[in-house]
């Protein structure tokens, strides 16, 4: 706390003044997410999956409902930290893609409480 904090203004003629105020500083920290997944072997009919490219994360704040995203284009890649959340809880869900662009649908989906 910070506190007989004064604040005064003048024109060069007059000056006024507020009562001393006080400032309480309140540490704040943001939370992470650690996603970790087993990379598909197989296409959705069955068929070996050759030319995996890489994956693509979403998160938000609402189940069903991502706000964010961001691709990791290494399929050798199996975990990534989304850091800065802010308090709340988070939904997550993944997919992956191949050398084509072709994207696979959304994994389940997981959640995290950032306190």
């Amino acid at each position: 706390t910070y506190s007989n904090i004064l604040v005064s203004v003048t024109d060069g003629t007059s000056v006024a003044s507020l009562p001393a105020l006080s400032i309480a500083v309140q540490a704040y920290s943001l939370g992470s997410a650690t996603l970790n997944w087993t990379p598909p072997t197989q296409n959705t009919d069955g068929s070996p999956l050759t030319n995996l490219a890489g994956y693509k994360l979403y998160w938000g704040t609402a189940p069903k409902s991502y706000s964010q995203s961001v691709t990791i284009a290494n399929p050798g890649i199996t975990t990534y930290i989304i850091e800065n959340l802010q308090t709340g809880t988070y939904y997550f869900s993944a997919t992956a893609y191949t050398a084509s662009g072709t994207e696979s649908i959304l994994s389940g989906e997981a959640s995290k409480t950032i306190p």
